[in-house]
């Protein structure tokens, strides 16, 4: 294998630029069976919109599902349940924490952060009776205070930076994020077109010098505007 490639999904057949239809999640599926790397998918936020199409598609392939729940949004309207992520969870699906809140960390201290990551993964391994030892970023906003803590604890960062990941040693495992208007790409990316997602990573590189000059709130705002 030439190394891994970590997809960040979110919404299955729901409005909205993140979200993609379930045509196009069982094209990036067929892409990821013939493709020369090794291919995971992690759903960010774990919303009821996935439940069904994990539960179709990937029953033959469950390992290579990831679950990022928030854990106070577990049960809530529009949301997983906790009785769906146990079933994910015995049918072979790694869980995630995607945080308590899915507040932004850079903007919380070192006590804040421990309590959003710590704690919420805790919450899931207590409930879920299973180890949980992945944390995926929210927001794709983090510091050295996140990783410090991550570090300390074992636990990997899935993290909304776009790459290839090489090594399993990095403590930050690389993602390619995928909406509706990237689907092509991201099967042109699996099936070994390594430019493919140029332009994607040139994007990702002004969205995060844009978000680090005019701070993620002002950010957010803008994106929501345009």
């Amino acid at each position: 294998m030439n190394g891994s490639i970590y997809l960040l999904l979110h919404g299955i057949d729901e409005k909205g630029v993140d979200s993609i239809s379930y045509r196009d999640l069982c094209k990036i599926k067929e892409a990821a069976e013939i493709s020369k790397y090794d291919v995971f998918f992690t759903f960010d936020d774990a919303k009821l919109s996935i439940f069904e199409p994990v539960i179709n598609l990937f029953s033959d392939r469950m390992d290579s599902v990831y679950i990022c729940p928030i854990v106070d949004r577990i049960d809530a309207r529009g949301y997983a349940s906790w009785d769906q992520i146990r079933a994910l969870s015995s049918k072979g699906a790694r869980i995630a924490s995607h945080s308590m809140s899915h507040e932004n960390l850079k903007l919380m201290s070192h006590e804040q952060q421990s309590y959003e990551i710590l704690h919420s993964i805790d919450v899931l391994s207590r409930e879920l009776g299973v180890l949980v030892e992945y944390f995926s970023v929210p927001l794709g906003e983090y510091d050295n205070n996140t990783v410090l803590i991550a570090k300390k604890q074992n636990i990997k960062l899935l993290v909304s930076d776009f790459g290839i990941v090489s090594s399993s040693d990095d403590i930050r495992i690389l993602r390619v994020p995928v909406h509706k208007f990237n689907v092509k790409k991201c099967v042109n990316l699996l099936e070994g077109k390594r430019f493919a997602f140029l332009d994607q990573l040139v994007k990702q590189i002004l969205k995060k010098t844009l978000r680090k000059i005019i701070g993620y709130n002002l950010y957010s705002r803008l994106r929501n505007v345009l």
